[in-house]
């Protein structure tokens, strides 16, 4: 039970006791966040009620609050009309902000669903990008390699046919026959 809890009945009867009632306040003023909500005068530090749960149907209590006589005197204040708008408002606000919490969830599980599969999709490029580097590194190799030997066989074939024309010169020059 509540410490600063006061035992009051829930009934249409009031006791000096009892405190004022809450001036019902309208939309525009705050009305989700006034400072003493009604529920607050019944030792609640909430709207969910820990006894005198009241039957919607037919506005009887279920359980009755310690101090009351029979559950018979209790009433819903949905049915004292003092603050039947300002439950209404208070419940549309809840709704209203329920359904909003659901939309923002639903757009963070989306959000969440598509940062998963861009996150797939880049570790599925970043292999196909090692796959390709690895590619190119292994015919940039083979590409040297090749145009090494290339190289290799131009020198050898011309070093062989210059060295041919070089001799054949040189023998033209040694037997003085320069006609060719």
């Amino acid at each position: 039970m509540n410490p600063s809890f006061t035992p009051l009945t829930l009934s249409m009867h009031t006791s000096p006791s009892d405190p004022a009632p809450t001036p019902c306040v309208s939309p525009n003023d705050s009305w989700l966040h006034r400072p003493n909500p009604p529920y607050a005068q019944w030792g609640w530090g909430s709207p969910t009620r820990s006894w005198g749960e009241y039957d919607s149907a037919d506005g009887e209590c279920t359980d009755s609050p310690p101090s009351s006589p029979s559950s018979s005197d209790c009433h819903s204040p949905l049915n004292d009309g003092t603050d039947h708008s300002f439950y209404q408002n208070y419940a549309d606000a809840l709704q209203e902000k329920l359904a909003e919490v659901r939309r923002e969830l639903e757009t963070v599980k989306a959000t969440a669903a598509e940062a998963e599969s861009l996150r797939a999709q880049l570790a599925e490029k970043a292999s196909e990008n090692a796959y390709l580097q690895g590619a190119i590194a292994s015919t940039k190799t083979k590409y040297e390699r090749h145009m090494t030997d290339q190289v290799e066989k131009c020198k050898a074939h011309y070093t062989m046919h210059y060295g041919r024309v070089v001799a054949q010169l040189q023998e033209q020059l040694r037997t003085g026959n320069t006609s060719n």
